[in-house]
């Protein structure tokens, strides 16, 4: 979400990918520019910060969702719902489970999965029928949450919570519709300058404890790798590529809403991945928030600097990044 965090400083000097300090070695630093990429950027989607679970409101954003596609001829798009902080609290049924919204509102697993099935209703309904599947827009829709404290939902047992949800929306939409049409991931915007990593990766665990991966139940992690190689407060190089794409079901979405966060932080942490975890990050998509921040970069700018920085580090092919979407305030943020 809001800021610039970037202190990490990342140089590649020659073929064998040595890393140096900023204080040592060739002392280069790493920077993009728009029009160093091959390929084009993909067509931008939209998703939401929400302050409502309402489902006639979710079912209008889905047919917005839908014409647009349409209209701008996507053929796979990532649509993030951002339900807010994780909660836990007691309700007159007992402990409850869910999110706090942007609108200050307690939203319960139940509300915000009858929010996503409405969002799929008014999908496949504002697609015009006449289509051919392969020629029907394929949305993800990556039903969000994050790691903000307070609120004792990033748990081992909310991660857990929140991948059954996800396995059922699957199971849901494959019955009520096109199994093709519309893929149901989880999502969470998880910020280094918001939780430990201890609560994080608890969270994370339990998450890929329960989703199937034969359902599609897959996490993307829309968050921040907030000073490079040197995240600080107990966060660690490994902690951040550990969330974002050494889990198992966990692919990133790295938000790029400035220039550095490409060169000076996620191309750095794909680079050291490749060295200690044996590969680069497969990066799927970037997230940008310039409908909310206009100051900040387009989502189509910020693909362009996160390959641009790819391709400096030596990535061979790094355009299949197939996803950019901006993210914006359904309405007024009571609460955040």
């Amino acid at each position: 979400m809001w800021g610039r965090h970037a202190l990490g400083r990342l140089a590649i000097c020659g073929l064998g990918l040595v890393f140096w300090a900023m204080a040592g070695g060739c002392g280069r630093v790493l920077a993009t520019t728009h029009a160093a990429i091959h390929g084009a950027p993909p067509t931008t989607t939209s998703s939401l910060y929400l302050n409502t679970t309402n489902p006639t409101v979710l079912r209008q954003y889905g047919c917005t969702a839908g014409e647009q596609a349409v209209t701008a001829g996507v053929h796979q798009g990532l649509y993030i719902l951002d339900f807010g902080q994780p909660q836990t609290w007691v309700g007159t049924g007992g402990p409850q489970i869910g999110t706090r919204d942007y609108g200050g509102n307690f939203d319960t697993i139940t509300m915000i999965s009858n929010a996503a099935e409405a969002w799929i209703q008014g999908y496949r309904a504002c697609v015009p029928g006449g289509l051919r599947w392969w020629k029907v827009p394929h949305a993800v829709l990556g039903v969000g949450t994050n790691n903000k404290l307070p609120g004792g939902g990033t748990t081992r047992q909310g991660g857990q919570a929140w991948a059954e949800m996800i396995n059922a929306l699957n199971l849901w939409a494959r019955h009520h519709g096109d199994a093709f049409d519309v893929q149901v991931a989880g999502a969470s915007d998880m910020e280094t300058g918001w939780n430990s990593p201890t609560n994080t990766i608890a969270w994370v665990n339990g998450y890929n404890q329960v989703a199937k991966a034969s359902l599609g139940s897959v996490l993307y992690d829309f968050g921040d790798d907030a000073g490079g190689l040197n995240p600080g407060g107990g966060w660690t190089a490994y902690d951040v590529w550990y969330i974002a794409n050494g889990a198992k079901l966990d692919l990133p979405i790295p938000e790029i809403y400035y220039p550095a966060d490409a060169s000076l932080d996620w191309a750095p942490l794909s680079a050291w991945a490749l060295v200690h975890e044996g590969r680069l990050i497969d990066f799927k998509g970037v997230m940008s928030e310039s409908a909310a921040a206009p100051s900040t970069l387009t989502a189509a700018q910020g693909w362009s600097d996160l390959v641009t920085a790819l391709q400096q580090i030596g990535e061979a092919n790094p355009t299949h990044v197939p996803f950019a979407t901006d993210i914006n305030y359904n309405g007024p943020a009571s609460f955040w």
